[in-house]
């Protein structure tokens, strides 16, 4: 058999087959597609969307969510109504109930109940009037949450709870 005679390398000529869009021949890799405007207008209402999910569940737990983890419960028109509640200790809470016409004074313990006192209906409501003219908390546990971040506490007096000197023990 005759020896093959040797061709001389010679730089690759365009040839009539081209490198498919977005490649690169020299580097052999593909070059990033430029976005489109539909992509971009995707982009933009997704990220919309997500907003709009993070603003519902960000009200939904501080209206919802807030209410159920510090048992503010809305205010209720039954014959029977809470108007007061104070824990002694992890078993042992005295409750102000009225029920009808008549304010009860409740014991609760870890398994029982007990009626501590009937209360005068018209100085307990003068009691629960003047409670209810000032700010606290409690009276702004029916309003939205927004209303209720502008409530402010009472100044606290200095030197102690009661406004005298504080006392060491």
């Amino acid at each position: 058999m005759p020896p093959v005679p040797a061709t001389p390398a010679t730089p690759a000529a365009p040839s009539a087959v081209s490198a498919p869009a977005g490649v690169d021949p020299l580097r052999g890799a593909s070059d990033p597609a430029p976005e489109s405007p539909t992509s971009l207008f995707g982009t933009l209402l997704r990220t919309l969307l997500a907003l709009a999910l993070v603003l519902a569940l960000a009200y939904l737990t501080l209206n919802w969510g807030l209410r159920r983890l510090l048992g503010i419960r809305p205010i209720s028109q039954t014959v029977v109504q809470v108007h007061g509640r104070v824990a002694l200790d992890a078993k042992k809470t005295v409750y102000l109930i009225e029920a009808g016409d008549e304010y009860l004074l409740l014991g609760a313990g870890e398994r029982e109940v007990s009626l501590l006192a009937r209360l005068d209906p018209e100085r307990t409501r003068a009691a629960l009037a003047r409670k209810a003219e000032r700010p606290s908390p409690a009276v702004a546990a029916g309003k939205p949450f927004w209303e209720r971040l502008r409530v402010k506490p009472p100044p606290k007096a200095p030197g102690g709870t009661d406004g005298g000197p504080p006392q060491s023990t």
